[in-house]
Formats: C-alpha cells, sequence, structure tokens
C-alpha cells in the first residue's frame, strides 16, 4: 500500500496499480451520496473505497494493515480538498485503527521545492547511534 501511495497522483494510475475494481453499490442521494468500490492491488489486501458521487474524489477508504500486532482493520478519512499546482490534495486525512484515531491536517503543500542537504543530516544523537552500529542502516 505504501508503496502505491507514494506515486505522485496515485488515484489517477489506479488501473496500472490495481489489478481489479468493481462497482459495490451507488448511493446518488443522502448527505453523502457515493460510489463504494473494491479495489484490489496485485499485492496486499483489497481496499473499500468511497468516491464522492458528483466530484468523484476519494472521501473514504477501508483497508487492513499488518503491523507487529498482526492485521489491523484501518480506515482513512479524506477531507478538506483543496487545489495545489492544478491538482485537488486532501489537507485533512483521519486514520482509525483499533479505536485509535489519528488525525492529520496539512497546512501547505509545495512542489518541487529545493531542499537544502543538511535536513538530511541526522541530529547527533541519532548520529552517534548510527556510528555505534546498534541501528542498522
Amino acid at each position: 500500500m505504501a508503496q502505491r501511495e507514494m506515486r505522485f497522483n496515485d488515484l489517477l494510475h489506479w488501473r496500472e496499480l490495481f489489478t481489479r475494481a468493481e462497482c459495490l453499490e451507488v448511493q446518488p442521494e443522502g448527505p453523502q451520496p457515493y460510489y463504494k468500490l473494491r479495489m484490489t492491488p496485485a499485492l496486499g489486501s483489497p481496499e473499500i473505497w468511497y468516491v464522492d458521487y458528483n466530484t468523484h474524489l476519494l472521501t473514504r477508504k477501508e483497508t487492513t494493515l499488518r503491523n507487529p500486532f498482526g492485521v489491523a482493520p484501518t480506515e482513512f478519512t479524506l477531507a478538506d480538498y483543496r487545489p495545489v499546482d492544478g491538482v485537488l490534495i486532501p489537507h485533512t486525512i483521519t486514520q482509525v485503527t483499533f479505536g485509535v484515531i489519528k488525525t492529520v491536517v496539512v497546512e501547505n503543500v509545495e512542489h518541487n521545492v529545493e531542499i537544502p542537504e543538511s535536513r538530511f543530516v541526522p541530529p547527533p544523537a541519532i548520529q552517534e547511534l548510527l556510528q555505534s552500529g546498534e541501528v542498522p542502516r
């Protein structure tokens, strides 16, 4: 899943990233009309997508995530889409896993900005750990 989502504007490339797409339900009425889709990737668990009926933007995704404790059913809610360089990007993403709710609110998005090399230098304490061999590189 991480590899799929790292692709810029991954939703535009769903045909390459998923081997099967099925429409499970169409709900054109109500407060949040949607299409409910089952998206099956070549690797990993199928995902259930809720796509806004009018805007065609992904508003919710249900999937399972593997972690050290096993498999965790997880739901992502995407909201507050805003245009950035002509691309609509959600600025609020909420994740619910095992009842734990995490919300990320993005204040600013910039594409193709120069990043100073100094940003990639670990702090001294981490550099010491790396040099000690206690932490694998």
